[in-house]
């Protein structure tokens, strides 16, 4: 039984490796070690079980995995032959030492994973030969840096989990990239960003630099660990501002009062005869005059007669609310300005100067905006009403207004073989047809974009669009080089113009553009089961490509003995189902496999963590539904030789059908004609008005929905949901 389980983990252990191994085709030293790791288990899966079976059922793959090793070795052992001998020019050339302050023998340098800032300034005042690695973002760091002469930027948007320092050493530049190189060099790191702290270090992108040289670069021997500035940069800029090159880089961040100027829609404009408190103006000889105001209450009633003589008749407009002001107009020679009157107590006056404040500010602020409207083509004075009623708002310039794009799909067009890629032309058709994917490839979706440059999205993007164009009269072919050259370029095994998985190149095809777009996954302080599995799946990064495909089951196992439950999650972008085969069968459903899937199947190879029994049953539900369901069908079965063949049985399935608690739609198939070893790949999906079309590399034709005749050799479905069920 022992034996069962080993094997069980060791085809687990297979299936994870090859998924990484596709993942990391930028990375050559991790994909190199990943191979090795594939073909070692391989091997030990020989031991465990079968080693025919073995080799006949993963024979591709390994093909596959040793023409990697074949390629990647000599390239990485030239790599690393020229950073030997670089190593050894740098010790023979004579240069210049410089003499770093020496350290005393009861110094420790750095203890411990972060260090404060006044650590930090003791290092830089004392010229220690530290490298200090600012991870913000460029504009940031140009903006404001810590003066230091080892200070280099490595942008936080070129980081991402598993990344390994001689990547990162690729993707910069300039003195970065020469001082990174030599990084070993220096008597320690220290990495921070903005605000780095202890706290916020393992949900941020400092932790992915950090890991690059701590398990990433075992070529590289340091003399210390790493370590991260607690407080970032924003408590050393506090601490000592003198030692950066911008101290007002607050400012530039919290700039934001100013705002308001440029949010004009919802503008309250006053009416045309609003009544405006009209104040008393004052020459400068009357202020003069009146500096020394009287203490008594009995000077204050003089002084306040005197002032109501000398009213006009303007004081008879004002509201009643303002009875207490001195309203008339003063028209003696000299300067004039607005004081309230001194008949009221010290906190009316302050109330009503904060008001004249307020009134004042209104004004500048009303007519900033008339200038603006002005400036963006509204009209010179608004339109006025009747008495009493308030000014319209500014018009809107409809012409100027953007427009959402219409794209006509018509859909009829073919791709040219170019090297036996038949595989790689039903993906792209079958995509093509799945309408939110068109629709977002057919906009502006640079913003979704997050690797520079990106990999493969523009060239898939170009693709889709083209295959986008044509009608039934009017036929178009188009020849994907670009795409094709790109694909070569990321995995050198599709240029060798073998016989490839369709299905394979859809997970390879889905892996890099989901990395061109792929952004941090924000980590909850405390997360449910459900989120650490979505979380650990997705390695903290995500993207729209996620939201579109992926899905995720709750399965939870039950003892039949002691009925103890426990829950687990799968999270997967495809959802493969076994063809079953036997002598007789000619037929199956889909949605039966589907069920039969998700339902109480006992688990041969599991043991119950508390009576130690094997009587456990494993039960299946959707927590999580993709916007596209995408079922591939594993189509072989092993023969009384114990020869891999394939499964041509007819598997039945529905136009609709479904799935957790959403309905789903058929939009296209892609079906395999052949044996294991050789064979074609072709497709069928929806074009306008719920035309069914055929895809044959170049060739198209009209569909008439005779369904019979491809159920034997479908081999994936992709459905999408419905949005009105």
């Amino acid at each position: 039984m022992q034996e069962v389980i080993n094997l069980h983990l060791a085809e687990n252990g297979i299936k994870t490796l090859y998924t990484e191994i596709s993942k990391a085709t930028m990375d050559q030293e991790k994909c190199f070690i990943l191979c090795l790791r594939y073909l070692d288990v391989i091997e030990r899966l020989c031991k465990l079980g079968d080693r025919n079976f073995v080799t006949i059922k993963y024979s591709h793959e390994v093909s596959r995995i040793q023409d990697k090793v074949k390629t990647l070795k000599p390239i990485l052992e030239q790599r690393y032959e020229q950073d030997r001998h670089k190593k050894q020019k740098e010790h023979i050339i004579p240069t210049r030492p410089t003499v770093p302050t020496p350290i005393t023998e009861n110094y420790s340098l750095f203890a411990g994973e972060y260090i404060s800032v006044k650590q930090l300034y003791k290092a830089i005042n004392e010229n220690l030969n530290v490298l200090i690695i600012d991870i913000r973002p460029t504009g940031e760091y140009s903006q404001s840096k810590i003066l230091f002469k080892n200070i280099i930027n490595v942008p936080e948007d070129i980081l991402v989990p598993g990344l390994s320092a001689n990547v990162i050493e690729k993707k910069l530049e300039g003195d970065a990239q020469t001082i990174w190189h030599k990084r070993d060099s220096y008597l320690i790191l220290v990495f921070l960003d903005w605000n780095s702290s202890s706290e916020n270090v393992p949900c941020s992108k400092l932790n992915f630099v950090r890991a690059s040289v701590t398990e990433w670069d075992i070529l590289r021997n340091y003399k210390q660990p790493p370590v991260i500035l607690n407080g970032g940069f924003k408590e050393f800029l506090d601490s000592y501002p003198s030692l950066v090159t911008n101290v007002h880089v607050n400012f530039i961040r919290h700039n934001e009062d100013i705002d308001e100027l440029l949010e004009l829609e919802d503008i309250t404009y006053p009416a045309e005869n609003a009544q405006v408190m009209q104040l008393k103006q004052f020459t400068i000889q009357e202020l003069e005059d009146s500096v020394n105001i009287p203490d008594s209450d009995e000077d204050m009633e003089v002084t306040s007669k005197e002032s109501d003589s000398s009213e006009t008749n303007e004081s008879a407009n004002t509201s009643e609310n303002d009875s207490d002001m001195i309203l008339p107009k003063v028209t003696n020679k000299g300067s004039t300005i607005d004081k309230p009157s001194l008949n009221v107590s010290k906190e009316e006056s302050l109330s009503q100067i904060k008001n004249k404040i307020e009134e004042e500010r209104i004004k500048l602020l009303n007519e900033a905006r008339n200038k603006k409207n002005k400036i963006l083509g509204g009209k010179e004075d608004f339109k006025k009403g009747s008495q009493g009623d308030a000014f319209d708002p500014p018009p809107v310039r409809r012409e100027t207004k953007p427009r959402r794009q219409i794209v006509a799909f018509g859909g009829w067009c073919g791709l040219v073989n170019l090297k036996n890629t038949c595989y790689m032309n039903t993906v792209l058709q079958c995509l093509k047809c799945i309408p939110i994917i068109r629709n977002i490839l057919h906009s502006n979706f640079a913003h979704y974009i997050t690797r520079r440059p990106p990999q493969v999205i523009n060239e898939f993007a170009v693709v889709i669009r083209a295959l986008s164009d044509g009608t039934e009269y009017d036929k178009k072919i188009f020849r994907p080089n670009s795409f094709y050259d790109k694909i070569c370029k990321l995995d050198p095994i599709y240029k060798k113009g073998h016989h490839e998985d369709c299905m394979e190149f859809f997970l390879f095809l889905f892996n890099h553009l989901n990395d061109d777009c792929a952004c941090d996954l924000k980590k909850k302080s405390i997360m449910i089961e459900r989120e650490k599995s979505w979380y650990g799946h997705l390695q903290g990064r995500t993207s729209f490509w996620v939201d579109l495909f992926y899905h995720q089951f709750q399965c939870t196992k039950v003892c039949q003995v002691c009925d103890l439950k426990a829950d687990s999650y799968e999270t997967d972008n495809t959802l493969m189902l076994s063809v079953p085969y036997r002598p007789g069968l000619r037929s199956v459903n889909l949605k039966q496999l589907i069920d039969e899937y998700m339902e109480d199947n006992q688990i041969l190879d599991y043991k119950c963590s508390r009576c130690h029994q094997m009587k456990v049953t494993n039960r299946r539900s959707v927590v999580v539904e993709p916007e596209i369901l995408v079922i591939v069908l594993k189509r072989y079965y092993q023969d009384e030789y114990q020869e891999t063949r394939k499964n041509n049985i007819c598997v039945n399935f529905d136009l609709s059908f479904k799935f957790g608690g959403s309905r789903y739609k058929l939009y296209s198939v892609a079906q395999h004609r052949g044996t294991m070893d050789h064979g074609h790949y072709y497709g069928h999906g929806i074009v306008q008005d719920n035309v069914w079309v055929e895809f044959n590399d170049e060739r198209i034709k009209k569909f008439e929905k005779d369904w019979d005749s491809i159920r034997g050799s479908a081999c994936a479905f992709f459905y999408c949901k419905e949005k009105n069920y």
